[in-house]
């Protein structure tokens, strides 16, 4: 029997980091999308087995979910339902679904660091095949790759700006590895401005980067690294400069030394799509808009179709977000804002898992905290009770 309860737990942790790290291969061809929604379903099937069992006890930022997903039921009515109806919701409900199973799975499994190390490889050698090889190498794992010669390669996702997308969630758990933390930042790194090229990818590099110097880092180690991470960046600039002259990563750099960058299509669309989904938010006082129209903005569409009722849902997102980190939590929640207006959706696998780490995280500090004073009471003699602390969700 145990040895069965073994084969059963290595198959569920298996199918898990394959739905949520490769979101865009095809395992059965359900839906005309481009985020697969094979990890919604995994997990709408684990969170139905974790509410039979009872090991679904919500927090608060939990609950403020759940509310904005009932809100979005509440937002339905306002428009036709149409096929962009179904799109928006699934957002709403990946968001709030995959979230809470991946905090099981971290608080069950802890940080997988090898499980994670084969899936960067993965997408790395795969990139790195479409780059120096064949450009459509494994394409055919994806419902349609959109790419072409003079941009990045798309490795397993749809277009380059995906993959810039998922290595920026990637960081997230690299920067906790407790081995190889150095090489596998900087394939990442090579990845991201080799095969890439995107320019959304090397802003959420960028943003990471900050996330990372006031999120982790302190004092004069903070100084170290910024002023390492800018002497690498201008020696990076100008190898790029030199040895890819002509290719979109050395225009994208350029561009964005001129204040150009905006001249380039891609980031013009993406651009607009943003400025375009807040004019409308304000314009119409905040008041939801509802479903009916596809926004390439992640919180842009939330507040355009949402309103009000979006910014709770904000708040929770970029609050996690900062709790994978251990200091400077306002300004590490502005930056996950900003990192979180282009067009990333609310139902990326990966955006859940990062949201999941992040309360995963907070609880490794409150048990702790609570450790260290259980200890303290302990020395001096005295009891303590710990119930205010039991219930974290989950």
């Amino acid at each position: 029997m145990n040895g069965y309860n073994m084969q059963k737990t290595n198959f569920m942790h298996a199918v898990f980091i394959a739905v949520v790290f490769f979101p865009f291969v095809v395992i059965v061809p359900l839906l005309p999308t481009d985020l697969q929604p094979n990890a919604l379903l995994f997990c709408a099937l684990v969170f139905v087995y974790l509410l039979s069992q009872g090991k679904i006890i919500l927090n608060k930022e939990q609950v403020i979910l759940l509310f904005s997903l009932v809100g979005v039921l509440g937002v339905i009515p306002i428009r036709e339902f149409t096929m962009e109806t179904i799109r928006s919701i699934t957002n709403y409900i990946s968001i709030f679904m995959i979230s809470l199973v991946s905090l099981y799975y971290f608080k069950k499994y802890g940080l997988k660091e090898n499980a994670i190390k084969i899936c960067i490889l993965i997408w790395c050698f795969v990139g790195a095949v479409q780059y120096f090889i064949h450009i459509d190498f494994l394409t055919s794992l994806l419902r349609l790759a959109r790419t072409t010669e003079s941009r990045g390669v798309t490795s397993l996702s749809q277009e380059p700006s995906f993959y810039g997308i998922i290595l920026f969630f990637f960081m997230f758990f690299v920067k906790d590895f407790k081995r190889h933390r150095i090489f596998f930042f900087a394939l990442i790194v090579v990845q991201s401005l080799l095969f890439s090229q995107s320019a959304l990818g090397i802003i959420l590099l960028f943003i990471f980067f900050l996330m990372f110097l006031f999120g982790d880092m302190s004092g004069k180690i903070q100084i170290r690294i910024g002023v390492l991470g800018a002497i690498l960046g201008i020696i990076m600039f100008h190898i790029i400069r030199t040895f890819f002259y002509g290719r979109r990563i050395a225009f994208l750099l350029n561009s964005f030394l001129t204040g150009d960058i905006l001249r380039d299509e891609s980031v013009q669309d993406r651009y607009f799509a943003i400025t375009d989904s807040i004019s409308g938010t304000v314009n119409n006082f905040f008041l939801p808009h509802g479903f009916y129209a596809r926004i390439m903005s992640g919180f842009g569409a939330v507040l355009y179709e949402l309103g009000l009722l979006g910014f709770p849902l904000i708040f929770v997102i970029c609050m996690a977000i900062a709790n994978c980190f251990n200091r400077n939590k306002v300004l590490l929640m502005l930056l996950a804002f900003v990192s979180l207006l282009p067009a990333i959706q609310l139902a990326h696998p990966m955006l859940a898992l990062v949201v999941g780490y992040g309360w995963y995280k907070r609880c490794l500090r409150e048990d702790s905290k609570i450790k260290n004073i259980t200890n303290d009471h302990i020395v001096s003699g005295h009891n303590i009770s710990l119930s205010k602390y039991d219930k974290r969700g989950l």
